[in-house]
């Protein structure tokens, strides 16, 4: 393939749109996230070193992980254990940046199946945590993973509703997340094949959905 191909002659204002579709084909790594949010890092960090698991920091609001560099951390003890997960560091960054403060109080919708509610609740420590979707399928599979990561001070609720639709809650929350489903294209890098699978009406219609959240 010539280099022609590779390098296309750009027009004025192309270049940064070429590049963000470079970006997507690259693959991303994987990111790691220590479960208990009482865990010493650093114990961590060195027990998956000892298996030839070699990771990188991230840069995450309150980050309880690492990128990982090279090495098989689904053989690792700490993996296997539950006690270390993946969780992508967009992810992340939405769990610690909802309860980066002293709050007792949380709603979490769309929140199957239920990775950033674990990490929310590790990092609440006690008070309550209302996790909510709309699908009863994944309000299953959340009801299955979710339990083994709540603190036992923090007081889980799992609700079916749709947060398109008025909240059907009278109390008051100290923080609301809502990671809504949308068009999904940020996940080009993982999942290649969204390109091919979506059209113009489906970028129209993750629009047009609302959350009524407030």
């Amino acid at each position: 393939m010539g280099k022609g191909l590779l390098r296309p002659r750009l027009k004025p204002g192309e270049t940064g749109a070429v590049r963000l579709a470079y970006a997507s084909l690259a693959t991303p790594r994987a990111t790691l996230r220590v479960v208990d949010a009482g865990a010493n890092l650093q114990d961590v960090r060195g027990e998956l070193e000892a298996e030839g698991v070699a990771t990188s920091n991230v840069n995450t609001p309150r980050h309880r992980g690492w990128r990982l560099i090279r090495g098989k951390f689904q053989n690792t003890k700490a993996y296997r254990e539950g006690r270390v997960v993946i969780q992508d560091e967009a992810s992340q960054t939405g769990g610690g940046t909802c309860v980066a403060g002293a709050w007792t109080a949380v709603l979490d919708l769309c929140a199957a199946p239920g990775m950033k509610a674990g990490q929310i609740a590790q990092l609440l420590g006690s008070g309550t945590l209302v996790a909510c979707d709309r699908s009863v399928p994944r309000l299953r599979t959340m009801g299955k993973l979710l339990p083994q990561w709540i603190p036992s001070a923090v007081n889980l609720r799992m609700v079916r509703l749709d947060a398109a639709r008025t909240l059907p809650f009278s109390a008051k929350f100290d923080r609301i997340l809502l990671d809504a489903p949308c068009s999904g294209t940020g996940t080009l890098a993982r999942n290649p094949e969204i390109k091919w699978r979506l059209d113009l009406r489906d970028i129209r219609a993750s629009r047009s959905c609302r959350p009524r959240c407030c």
